[in-house]
């Protein structure tokens, strides 16, 4: 078989399951905008350093458990963790 044909289906894979990731961020989003609100009605702080260190732990422990670099998975979650900030603090 030819590189480029055999290459095709997987990186349609790919495509798609970038696609669902990106769907599942966008509904985190969502949701941490619901938190802001709550947040904003009761006066509390829209960051919680403590919660970002329960998930920080929560999705390290999830990747060890999966096979992958717990230490990868943190970085990763750090950064939709402030894309997520980012969106509550736009709420008003």
């Amino acid at each position: 078989m030819i590189y480029e044909k055999e290459i095709l289906q997987p990186r349609e894979e790919i495509n798609k399951i970038n696609e669902e990731i990106i769907l599942k961020i966008r509904e985190r989003v969502n949701v941490a905008k619901k938190i802001a609100e709550i947040k904003r009605k009761y006066n509390k702080p829209i960051v919680d350093i403590e919660r970002e260190k329960i998930v920080l732990n929560q999705v390290k422990q999830i990747g060890l458990k999966n096979g992958l670099d717990p230490e990868r998975i943190e970085k990763i979650f750090q950064e939709i963790i402030n894309l997520c900030v980012e969106a509550e603090e736009k709420i008003k």
